[in-house]
């Protein structure tokens, strides 16, 4: 006889069948999601995700960054030319599902007219209002916010439809590290909340 030959009642083959089940999908579940981070994607994932979209970006045609991931932390390397490239190639890092922070400590600027550190903050926020916009409920205005950094401090300008925006903005932007203060000129011109 086996597990599920048994004779006695229809009721207490279901019973079995629903203690083996009770068991089994934990086990199966824990195998599928083993090295994932919470957005579903390995390092692996995140890192091919970037470099496929550095690669195809305008921006960074003429340039060679390097991706490397670790527990969700973008690392990139290389020599980008411009503060538009520097700023889109972190923008492209941050803004990617199940990144938690994106380090440049190995990615090198030429020709900058503003402190690096600036500029790096500039595109994290950007690239933060991005990833927030597209892959969660907060409510931010991403495309109509424009964020200016001098010295650590950020400026927030441009026009949102409620004060959550503003509020969302405002929180996720101190969220950046190396960020001072923020300063939000935004206007709100919906109803108020």
């Amino acid at each position: 006889m086996g597990f599920f030959s048994d004779q006695r009642s229809p009721n207490m083959r279901i019973k079995k069948i629903i203690l083996l089940s009770s068991l089994l999908l934990p086990l199966a579940f824990s195998v599928n999601v083993s090295g994932l981070g919470a957005s579903g994607m390995s390092d692996s994932d995140i890192s091919n995700s970037i470099s496929t979209q550095l690669k195809s970006d305008a921006t960074l045609n003429n340039t060679a960054i390097q991706v490397r991931t670790n527990n969700n932390i973008v690392s990139l390397y290389g020599t980008v030319g411009t503060d538009a490239q520097a700023d889109r190639a972190i923008e492209i890092a941050q803004s990617t599902p199940g990144v938690k922070d994106v380090n440049i400590d190995n990615l090198q600027m030429n020709g900058s007219k503003y402190p690096v550190s600036d500029a790096f903050i500039t595109a994290k926020i950007k690239g933060r209002f991005l990833q927030e916009k597209l892959f969660t409920d907060k409510d931010i205005a991403s495309m109509s916010v424009s964020v200016e950094t001098n010295n650590g401090v950020v400026e927030l300008s441009g026009k949102a439809d409620n004060l959550t925006q503003v509020k969302n903005a405002i929180k996720i932007a101190q969220s950046v590290d190396g960020v001072k203060s923020v300063n939000s000129h935004i206007q709100v011109t919906g109803m108020a909340e």
